[in-house]
């Protein structure tokens, strides 16, 4: 068994509805709370694999953290837009039905110690964000980075500045 790739939603708890907020996610995801294997997800990226959803919410912070795991997800550099894309497929529909999502990040297990210092959603700067290869925004809210691609909405940011942030096509 490789790492974890995290898909990360972050949301605003002053926005959010929590329990109808998370219950309206895993429906748009068509997922369940914790372990998922669904051999036909209508969503590629999704389909024949394992999947672990979670909800983070720390006293501490005033956003809440909704975490969708891949077991064994590789990238794949000549195959990156494909992936990309399909990340889109899944994470456009969240961004544009739920108006309390305020960014999303992927990442291999490392999203809390990045963010274990922020406390406020509103301290998440182009500092923070920098650290992750994979992060979607609303579009207009990039924090100044070149969107990698974009549909409808939701723009996709992709760092590939290797040797300052994790490399996601060294892992295996």
């Amino acid at each position: 068994m490789g790492e974890k790739f995290d898909l990360t939603f972050f949301i605003d708890k002053k926005k959010a509805r929590q329990k109808q907020t998370k219950s309206q996610l895993l429906n748009i995801l068509g997922l369940e709370e914790g372990r998922n294997l669904i051999a036909n997800h209508q969503c590629s990226l999704l389909a024949d694999k394992e999947v672990f959803f979670y909800e983070y919410d720390y006293e501490e912070v005033d956003y809440i953290l909704y975490m969708v795991c891949f077991d064994e997800l590789i990238f794949k550099e000549a195959y990156l837009k494909v992936t990309i894309n399909q990340f889109l497929d899944l994470i456009e529909p969240c961004f544009s039905q739920l108006s309390e999502i305020f960014f999303a990040t992927g990442i291999y297990e490392l999203t809390y110690e990045y963010i274990k210092e922020v406390n406020h959603i509103e301290d998440f700067n182009t500092e923070v964000f920098s650290k992750y290869p994979i992060l979607f925004f609303r579009k207009g809210q990039e924090y100044d980075f070149k969107p990698f691609c974009s549909r409808n909405d939701v723009s996709c940011v992709v760092n590939t500045d290797r040797g300052r942030i994790q490399d996601i096509f060294a892992i295996i």
